[in-house]
C-alpha cells in the first residue's frame, strides 16, 4: 500500500466516527423537536379542557410564550454541560422529563381540574400555571442548544440545515398531537410524550419507534380518563353521584363528553370558553329557558331561520315545532354534529336527519353565503369569557360591526335576529354597540325559567323593521307566566364600543387589571436591558430580542387576523404554525444561498413577501368560508409561505462567525424578546387594534433583515 493510500485509509477510519457523532446530534435535534411539538398542543388541548384559562385564543397566546420562554431557559443552562458526560447527562434529562410529564398528566386528572376551573384566573394563578407547564420545555431547551452549539462548533456551515431539521420535526409533533388527538385521545399524548422522552433524549430510535407503536395500539384513554374526576360538579341536580359518562372523546377543537342523567342524555362541551351542558328533550327540567316564549308559531311559521351554533339540536327542536318554512344549522365541531345525528338522535328526535346542518363556523357563512333568512339565531354562539380577571380574553368575529354586518345582509328587510347571550355585563354592551352602530333597531330582553340550570338569559332583538322588533320583543314578554318570566329592559350599549374586525375583543380587563402585565412587561424590558448592558456579545443579543420580540407579534397578529377566515382559534392558530414553522424550516436550510445575495434583492424579495401577506390578510376572510378546511389552507398558503421562507434565514444567519458559546445566547435571548412580544400584543391591540401589532411585528422584522450583515 503507498502512502497515499495509506493516509487516505486513516482518514477515513478517523472520519467515520466524527460522521457518526455528527449524525447523533442531528437525530438528537429532530426527536427533541418532535417531543417538544407534542407535549406543547397536548398540553395546550389539555388546559382548554380543565377550563384553565377563559378562551382558546388567549390559551394558545400563553402556551406559545410559556414555552419559548421555557426552551429560552433551557437554552441558558446549556453551559453547564460543557465537560460532563453527555450520555449520563440526557439519559438523566430524559428519565427526569418523563416521570415529570406522567406527573403533569396525572396531577391534571387527579387534582389540579377541579381547584383551577373552580376559581377565577388572575396574574398570580397565570405565573404559577406557567411554571407548572414549563420544565418539559426547559429540558428540551437545554438539550437543543447544546447539540446546535456541537455542530456549530464541528461545522458551521450546516447550522441552517440543522435548525430546519429541529423546526421540522416540531412541525411533524404538532401535526401528530393535532390528528392523534383524536384518535388516542390527549391524555395519551401527554403519556405518550413521557414514555418517549427518555429514547429520544438518549438517540434510541428503535425503541421510541416501538414505544410509539405499543401506545398507538393500546387503548391507553379510557384508562386514563377513568382517573379523571367526574366533570359534573357544575351545578344542582348534575352531580357526580347521579351522572354515567357513556362517551368521550376530542374533536379538532374541544373535548366533548356525553353523559346520562337520571334517564336523560346531557353533552359537555370543554372548550376553554364554557362549560355547556346540552340536552334536548323538551319536557327535560333544565331545558334552556325562554325557547317556548322565544320561537312562538306567530312569527317562525313559514319563515327561514337560521340557527348558528345548533349544538345537541334543542333549539333545532323546539324552532321544528314551530313549523318554518325552512331550517337550517351551523355547528362548528363536526363531532358534535356526529353525536348529535347518532348517539344523541333518541333524545332529540332524530331532528339532525330532518334538518340540515353544515359543521362550519357562523361568520364564514354570514360572508360569503348568497342566502336570506328571516330569522338568524345566535344559540351557541355566547362563547365568553368565563374569568373576569384574565386581562385580554375572547375575540369573537361574529359581534363586530362587519359581522352584524353581514348577518344584516343575510336577513329580509323584516327579517329579526336574535341573541342569546350567557357572559358578562360589559361584554353583552359591546354586542348591543355593533348592532347599533349598524344602524339597526334592538330590544333587549330578560328571561327567567323556573327550576333551571340558567335561571337568567339576555336576549337580544336586532333587525331593520324597528315595529317588527318591537313587536317580537313584546310577544315574547306577553307569553311569560307558569314560571316563566320575561321583561324587557333598557339597552346595554351606553358608554360601550362597538367592536371591529381590528379589534374583535368581546372582553378586555378594565386599566385595573391590567396593572399585572404592565408590571410584567416592566421587568421584562428590564431584565432585557440588564442582559444588554453586560459586556462581550451585544450587538448578537440585540439581534435576537428583536428577533424574538417580532416573531411572537406577527404569530399572535396573523392568529387574530385570520380568525374569522379559518373559522376558530385552534384551527387558525394550527394552521399558522404549520405555515410559518415548514417556511422558516425551508428558509433556514437555504439561509447561506439567500445570504449571498444582494442589499437590494433581499429587500425586493422583502416587500414581495410582504405584499403577499398583506393581500392575503386583506382579501382572504371574505369569498372562501364555504370552502373546504383544505382549500382555505391551501390559498392562505400561498400569501404566507413566502415570508416565512424568508423570516427562516435570520435565525442560523445570526450566528455566523460567532463561536460555539454564543449559541446558548441566542437561544436564550430568542425566547426574552418572544416573551417581549407576548406581553407586548395586548398592550398594542387592546387601544391601537391587532393591525397594529402586526405592523410592529413586520417592522421588527424589516429592522432585522436590514441589519443582517452586520450581525
Amino acid at each position: 500500500m503507498s502512502a497515499r493510500s495509506a493516509l487516505a485509509a486513516e482518514t477515513a477510519l478517523r472520519a467515520r466516527p466524527a460522521a457518526r457523532s455528527e449524525a447523533r446530534l442531528w437525530r438528537i435535534a429532530f426527536g427533541i423537536g418532535v417531543l417538544s411539538g407534542v407535549a406543547q398542543l397536548a398540553i395546550l388541548r389539555e388546559l382548554a379542557a380543565c377550563q384553565v384559562l377563559s378562551t382558546l385564543g388567549l390559551s394558545i397566546r400563553l402556551t406559545l410564550a410559556v414555552v419559548l420562554a421555557a426552551t429560552g431557559a433551557g437554552a441558558a443552562l446549556a453551559p453547564l454541560l460543557r465537560g460532563r458526560d453527555e450520555r449520563r447527562c440526557f439519559a438523566a434529562l430524559g428519565l427526569g422529563l418523563g416521570l415529570y410529564l406522567l406527573a403533569l398528566l396525572l396531577g391534571f386528572l387527579r387534582g389540579l381540574e377541579p381547584g383551577l376551573a373552580a376559581r377565577d384566573v388572575d396574574a398570580g394563578t397565570l405565573l404559577v400555571l406557567g411554571l407548572l407547564v414549563s420544565p418539559p420545555f426547559v429540558a428540551c431547551g437545554l438539550v437543543l442548544a447544546h447539540v446546535t452549539a456541537a455542530l456549530q462548533s464541528r461545522a458551521p456551515q450546516r447550522l441552517g440545515a440543522f435548525v430546519a431539521l429541529s423546526l421540522l420535526g416540531t412541525l411533524l409533533g404538532v401535526l401528530v398531537s393535532h390528528h392523534f388527538a383524536q384518535w388516542l385521545g390527549v391524555s395519551s399524548l401527554l403519556l405518550l410524550a413521557a414514555v418517549l422522552a427518555l429514547p429520544v433524549a438518549t438517540d434510541r430510535p428503535v425503541l421510541a419507534a416501538l414505544l410509539l407503536l405499543a401506545c398507538c395500539a393500546l387503548p391507553l384513554e379510557p384508562a386514563l380518563e377513568s382517573l379523571r374526576r367526574s366533570r359534573p360538579a357544575f351545578d344542582a341536580p348534575l352531580t357526580a353521584e347521579n351522572t354515567t359518562l357513556v362517551y368521550s372523546g376530542w374533536s379538532p377543537y374541544q373535548k366533548v363528553d356525553l353523559y346520562t342523567f337520571e334517564g336523560e342524555v346531557l353533552l359537555g362541551f370543554y372548550n376553554g370558553f364554557w362549560q355547556w351542558w346540552s340536552a334536548a328533550r323538551l319536557d327535560h327540567p333544565g331545558a334552556f329557558p325562554g325557547y317556548e316564549l322565544l320561537y312562538d308559531p306567530a312569527w317562525i311559521r313559514d319563515r327561514d331561520v337560521l340557527v348558528i351554533g345548533s349544538g345537541a339540536g334543542m333549539g333545532l327542536l323546539h324552532l321544528e315545532r314551530s313549523q318554518p318554512h325552512s331550517l337550517t344549522g351551523l355547528e362548528l365541531d363536526p363531532l358534535v354534529v356526529s353525536l348529535a345525528r347518532d348517539r344523541f338522535a333518541a333524545f332529540n328526535a332524530h331532528v339532525y336527519e330532518r334538518v340540515p346542518v353544515l359543521a362550519m363556523e357562523g361568520r364564514a357563512f354570514l360572508d360569503a353565503s348568497p342566502r336570506r333568512f328571516d330569522v338568524i339565531v345566535y344559540e351557541g354562539s355566547f362563547l365568553t369569557a368565563a374569568h373576569p380577571n384574565v386581562p385580554v380574553s375572547a375575540e369573537n368575529h361574529l359581534y363586530t360591526r362587519e359581522g352584524i354586518a353581514a348577518a344584516l345582509a343575510r336577513l329580509r328587510p323584516d327579517g329579526i335576529g336574535l341573541v342569546l347571550f350567557a357572559g358578562p355585563e360589559r361584554a353583552l354592551a359591546r354586542v348591543a354597540a355593533a348592532i347599533e352602530a349598524q344602524g339597526a333597531a334592538l330590544a333587549a330582553l330578560r328571561l327567567s325559567y323556573a327550576n333551571t340550570l340558567w335561571w337568567d338569559l339576555p336576549v337580544l332583538v336586532f333587525g331593520r323593521d324597528a315595529a317588527r322588533v318591537g313587536a317580537v320583543a313584546a310577544g315574547v314578554v306577553s307569553r311569560a307566566g307558569d314560571g316563566r318570566h320575561a321583561r324587557r329592559v333598557a339597552s346595554p350599549s351606553r358608554d360601550s364600543e362597538a367592536l371591529t374586525d381590528a379589534r374583535p375583543f368581546l372582553y378586555a380587563g378594565a386599566p385595573g387589571e391590567l396593572r399585572p402585565l404592565l408590571g410584567a412587561f416592566a421587568a421584562t424590558v428590564l431584565l432585557a436591558l440588564l442582559g444588554l448592558g453586560a459586556p462581550g456579545r451585544r450587538r448578537l443579543r440585540t439581534y435576537y430580542l428583536l428577533l424574538g420580540g417580532a416573531f411572537m407579534l406577527l404569530q399572535t397578529a396573523l392568529i387574530s387576523s385570520l380568525r374569522s377566515f379559518f373559522g376558530d382559534p385552534v384551527s387558525t392558530a394550527y394552521a399558522v404554525l404549520l405555515l410559518l414553522l415548514a417556511g422558516m424550516a425551508v428558509g433556514s436550510a437555504r439561509a447561506t444561498a439567500l445570504a449571498a445575495e444582494s442589499r437590494t434583492r433581499r429587500l425586493t424579495l422583502g416587500l414581495a413577501a410582504g405584499g403577499a401577506a398583506a393581500c392575503t390578510l386583506v382579501y382572504l376572510p371574505f369569498g372562501l368560508g364555504l370552502a373546504a378546511q383544505g382549500l382555505r389552507f391551501g390559498v392562505a398558503a400561498l400569501g404566507l409561505f413566502p415570508g416565512a421562507v424568508l423570516l427562516g434565514v435570520l435565525f442560523p444567519l445570526g450566528l455566523r462567525g460567532q463561536p460555539e458559546a454564543a449559541v446558548p445566547e441566542a437561544f436564550a435571548f430568542d425566547a426574552l424578546g418572544s416573551v417581549l412580544g407576548f406581553l407586548l400584543f395586548p398592550l398594542l391591540a387592546l387601544p391601537f387594534g391587532v393591525p397594529s401589532t402586526l405592523g410592529a411585528g413586520a417592522l421588527g422584522y424589516a429592522l432585522v433583515w436590514l441589519a443582517l450583515p452586520r450581525a
